[in-house]
């Protein structure tokens, strides 16, 4: 058994011809917080572990075919801001 969480990423796959998939993906964690699955938003910052980290992880949303100008720009400056910010010894 591979009992350990699941921080996922939103992928090509998710912004297919099912429209609300990303979206229905993205409010799983929060409907099952119980689960292992992790997907708090479509780019987030990850330390781990959370009370000493040794790795910071910032997932992004590379799918720039699907996000508009905002979203992207959105997702830059976050981006930049936690470039800036402190870190684990590995990002």
């Amino acid at each position: 058994v591979f009992d350990c969480p699941f921080h996922v990423i939103l992928g090509n796959h998710d912004y297919d011809d099912q429209k609300g998939k990303a979206d229905v993906e993205l409010a799983y964690t929060t409907a099952h917080p119980q689960t292992r699955w992790s997907l708090p938003k479509n780019y987030y910052r990850l330390d781990l572990p959370a009370d000493k980290p040794l790795v910071t992880i910032l997932q992004l949303d590379s799918n720039y075919h699907v996000l508009d100008k905002a979203a992207q720009k959105a997702q830059e400056t976050w981006m930049e801001e936690e470039l800036s910010r402190d870190r684990a010894p590995w990002t």
